[in-house]
């Protein structure tokens, strides 16, 4: 057998920067995801007529996590991308 490296065989090995920013990548993900819900549950809410007297809708809770989550996906995508080329 040769010592080739196959498809299946990693030779990557996991460094705090990469682990850094695949973490920044994840929680980029659920930021944006929790924005996105919050405002689709608003929304869904106000048109069915059973949010009288709820919460209004406010940009901490809603476009903030969306603008932090694209912004740490972005980041952290491409400091991943970085780390494996």
């Amino acid at each position: 057998m040769s010592d080739v490296p196959t498809a299946q065989s990693s030779t990557d090995h996991v460094t705090p920067t990469r682990l850094a920013s695949a973490t920044a990548a994840l929680l980029g993900i659920a930021l944006a995801s929790y924005g996105g819900y919050t405002q689709y549950t608003i929304t869904a809410q106000v048109a069915a007529g059973v949010c009288d007297g709820c919460t209004p809708w406010h940009p901490l809770f809603v476009v903030a996590p969306l603008l932090v989550g694209v912004t740490l996906l972005s980041a952290g995508s491409y400091a991943f991308a970085k780390t494996t080329c």
